[in-house]
């Protein structure tokens, strides 16, 4: 199967897009920054996109503590009309999204691999509900596996 057929199929299944940069659906933020990427691939609300957020993320190995503040800070930020924005890593960035998603906020997941897959792995009902109430992207083409260049890329 190529690459335009997979692409095609993930795009065709419902709340999926693939937003190219030139698009108004693009975040206007992010065509600011030096070398954005040239189209996004994005499951759930494209709306959460355009929303006043902020980013939370951390370790991937918190305290208990660290884990609660992240948490408590980014449901009170989303109770507070805030976008919370993370890279759906274990820890912090977990913890913030289940924050903001129990104080019935949007939240955004920022993936370092294709959107076809969750890493971790043990995140996967944590990316389904992000899906569900926000947003869930990648720049990188399905298919792509975790590495470690593509984090620094994504948190960009």
């Amino acid at each position: 199967m190529t690459d335009k057929q997979t692409e095609t199929e993930w795009v065709s299944q419902p709340n999926h897009h693939i937003i190219d940069k030139d698009s108004g659906d693009f975040p206007e933020l992010l065509k600011q920054i030096s070398n954005p990427p040239g189209r996004l691939f994005v499951a759930g609300n494209v709306d959460a996109l355009h929303l006043p957020s902020l980013a939370i993320v951390g370790s991937r190995n918190p305290t208990r503590q660290g884990r609660q503040n992240a948490y408590e800070f980014a449901k009170h930020l989303g109770r507070s009309g805030f976008c919370i924005v993370s890279g759906l890593a274990s820890g912090i960035d977990a913890a913030a999204h289940e924050g903001a998603l129990d104080g019935g906020a949007m939240t955004v997941a920022f993936l370092g691999h294709g959107i076809d897959q969750v890493y971790p792995a043990d995140n996967e009902q944590l990316a389904k509900r992000i899906a569900a109430n926000g947003a869930v992207c990648s720049e990188f083409p399905i298919g792509s596996e975790p590495r470690r260049e593509h984090f620094p890329q994504r948190n960009r």
